[in-house]
């Protein structure tokens, strides 16, 4: 059975959606028991409700989000749902079920007909789709529900389990597939449909109003690879062109090898022989339907290399995940990281922010620093020569083996300006990833259950991961709650500092109210500088009331505070910390 958390698999998944929809807009939600899209939302099971096998039920999840990635690429041939709603001429009258049903196959045949042109990789994708689903279909008769069931299986899978499809169907499948693939509107020609259909004013079951493409029976390997057997064999007695195409391709391959035979003989003899050989051979083996079915369902079996690398990399994330909450005796750590992605990144990444922190970066890499003075000129050579020598080496753009840990608060005065701040943490951590700088990130929040707080720290990067779409999309789904409880928040976040060294660690702590217990976060905060430097900032948009913060946290033992009144500065104060070598500075910005 495939476990992928929600947090690994979306930023695949957005990528995927927004480079097939060409929308970079494009949000996946994975909150939906079948999949569903509109012009910027996909919602989708999670992967493990198509199967239970690891690699079939990525592939049945991964054609499913194309294709509801192409209804928002190729529009739809029914806007607003008015020919589902309204037939063209009231004196055929289906029931409503039955034409948004029909409306919905002609529209899935459409888009899967259509895409597959630009995107042939995934005509391989679909028949190993249409082999499993078909598999499980059930065998309709000639019932009003049989009736539609053969017109679903024939559209979409082009074969159908019905022994008997009644003409009607078929011709009502011959026009409606001609009138799509030459893109007549279909105003002109559904009503003929709905005739030949013939579908009387009556309910339909309940399977026929839901969504097709949803959960399948759990299948062995074996069990598939017999569907996508089965499923090609109907289709080539459906299709016999198929074989003839088959022994024109041998033949013509036959043929390049008697040529070249006879070129590496030195073309002498060889014709004359070769018409003798013709005339004593016995006739030609015709190709027959379960050889060709099994080398076309090889070749379906056959896991494309890009979804083989796709599943490696989410497991990797994975591997990663379950490295970082091990510990050393195998239990879990109680850093938390969200599973639920309802909030998408894209709302707080800013890039006008994220390339002012790349440029301070730059300048700092330089040795250059912004400061103020009165008067007087700012004499650069002077200034550098006496400055410590930066974190940033000149020669390799990377930290001098120096980590850093960052804590964010998410308390409940957060809220004011949530957005703001989760932007210049973004952009922070997008300067920190551009120097390559060993860096991990935690937030803390205190949530109600059950009536009764509870002191979360969740895990927005660890030091073995990867900034990128995946920290982001945890950071966007933190809500700011509560108080600020610093003395559980450090005993929960021990274990991460617990094997670190002063020489090349620091810890800063990011809040903007007084911790609960203080004599406990006092006693927690020694701990703690026996394995790291202990820096803290603090914001306040009143300069008393940030400086008044300062100087608590400094009675409580951090070695450095700075104190920001405009959050847009708190990179800048967290760099400067880094560059800065002096102990117990108070800053104020």
């Amino acid at each position: 059975m495939i476990e992928l958390r929600e947090e690994f698999i979306l930023p695949i998944a957005s990528f995927l959606a927004r480079a097939w929809s060409g929308s970079k807009n494009v949000q996946v939600y994975f909150n939906s028991d079948v999949p569903l899209s509109d012009s910027n939302s996909i919602l989708l099971p999670m992967p493990s409700k198509f199967s239970k096998n690891r690699e079939t039920a990525y592939r049945l999840w991964r054609a499913s989000l194309f294709h509801e990635t192409q209804h928002i690429a190729l529009g739809s041939f029914d806007p607003g749902n008015k020919l589902a709603v309204t037939p063209p001429n009231p004196t055929f009258m289906p029931s409503s079920e039955a034409r948004k049903v029909v409306i919905n196959i002609l529209e899935d045949y459409r888009i899967n007909s259509k895409s597959v042109k630009t995107y042939k990789g995934m005509v391989k994708e679909f028949l190993f789709r249409n082999a499993i689903y078909f598999e499980q279909a059930p065998v309709p008769d000639n019932t009003p529900d049989g009736i539609l069931e053969t017109f679903r299986q024939l559209m979409l899978f082009g074969v159908t389990k019905n022994p008997n499809p009644p003409d009607f169907v078929l011709q009502a499948v011959k026009l409606a597939k001609e009138k799509i693939d030459n893109e007549v509107p279909a105003v002109e020609w559904v009503e003929e449909v709905w005739k030949l259909l013939g579908l009387p004013n009556s309910s339909l079951s309940e399977q026929h109003i839901t969504c097709t493409f949803a959960q399948v029976a759990p299948l062995s390997q074996k069990l598939v690879k017999q569907a996508v057997e089965n499923y090609v064999k109907q289709l080539i007695k459906k299709n016999p062109s198929l074989l003839d195409e088959k022994e024109k391709q041998e033949s013509q391959e036959q043929e390049s090898q008697e040529q070249e035979s006879q070129e590496g003989m030195g073309g002498q003899g060889g014709g004359q022989e070769g018409k003798q050989g013709d005339e004593n051979k016995p006739n030609e083996r015709k190709v027959g339907v379960e050889e060709l079915a099994e080398h076309i369902s090889e070749n379906i079996l056959m896991v494309p290399e890009e979804i083989k690398s796709e599943i490696k990399e989410i497991e990797k994330l994975e591997f990663q995940y379950e490295q970082v909450h091990a510990s050393k005796g195998g239990e879990e750590m109680r850093v938390l990281v969200p599973r639920k992605m309802y909030n998408d990144y894209i709302h707080i990444y800013n890039e006008g922010l994220v390339n002012h922190v790349k440029q301070t970066l730059r300048h700092i890499r330089r040795g250059w620093k912004e400061m103020k003075s009165d008067t007087g000129s700012f004499e650069v050579d002077d200034y550098i020569a006496r400055r410590y020598p930066p974190f940033i080496d000149e020669e390799r753009v990377g930290s001098k083996n120096m980590e850093v840990i960052i804590l964010l608060d998410h308390s409940g005065s957060i809220g004011y300006y949530e957005e703001k701040y989760k932007e210049v943490v973004v952009a922070l951590c997008e300067g920190l990833n551009y120097i390559n700088a060993k860096f991990q990130v935690y937030a803390f929040s205190v949530p109600k259950r059950d009536g009764r707080p509870i002191t979360s720290v969740w895990q927005i990067k660890a030091l073995s991961e990867k900034w990128g779409v995946t920290s982001m999309m945890r950071l966007a789904q933190i809500a700011a709650d509560g108080g600020t409880p610093l003395y559980g928040v450090y005993k929960i976040l021990f274990p991460v500092v617990s094997n670190k060294s002063r020489d090349n660690c620091i810890f800063i702590t990011f809040t903007d109210g007084e911790p609960d217990d203080v004599y406990n976060t006092k006693k927690i905060i020694a701990v703690y500088k026996k394995t790291c430097n202990m820096y803290a900032i603090t914001y306040n948009p009143e300069l008393e009331r940030c400086e008044n913060l300062v100087e608590y946290c400094r009675n409580l033992g951090y070695e450095k505070v700075a104190g920001i009144t405009d959050i847009s500065k708190f990179p800048q104060a967290v760099l400067s910390m880094i560059v800065e070598n002096r102990r117990n500075e108070k800053l104020v910005l």
